[in-house]
């Protein structure tokens, strides 16, 4: 006598008690707590490696559905494979939306007035700075000039 089951293969009458349903059967704690095991054991892996290291001597139907259905109540596995929380997307204002070419909305710093010493000789430039900031690029440019002044 031959079963035909979902996968269309065919076992032999001995194989058919092999055949476990997870949802229907009386070992399904111990099946859980199989899973519960050797999902901390791999340190809260996924459903492939669970489904990889647990000792199985039967076939159990749908056991990846399973193995999801268990792993879904660890805090530890939600934390890192749930869902990313999403942002409403905020309205932003019209002054930020305008289009505008590079460097025409700018902030302008200046630094005091700074030594520099040069490498080839040993007396020191008085020099200043100038930092330009774009805001619509968010680019800096740092502009270092020579002071000619009498001291």
């Amino acid at each position: 006598m031959t079963i035909r089951i979902e996968v269309h293969k065919k076992l032999s009458k001995g194989n058919v008690s092999a055949i476990l349903n997870a949802s229907v059967n009386f070992a399904t704690k111990q099946l859980k707590d199989r899973v519960l095991g050797a999902h901390s054991k791999t340190h809260h892996s996924g459903t492939l490696v669970v489904l990889a290291l647990i000792p199985v001597k039967y076939w159990i139907v749908q056991s990846r559905q399973l193995i999801r259905q268990i792993l879904q109540h660890c805090a530890v596995w939600l934390r890192f494979h749930g869902k990313s929380a999403m942002e409403p997307w905020t309205v932003l204002p019209s002054e930020r939306v305008v289009t505008s070419r590079p460097f025409e909305a700018i902030g302008v710093e200046f630094a005091d007035p700074f030594y520099i010493a040069t490498e080839y000789s040993n007396n020191e430039k008085k020099c200043s700075g100038l930092d330009l900031e774009c805001e619509i690029l968010e680019l800096q440019s740092l502009a270092i000039c020579q002071i000619f002044s009498e001291e």
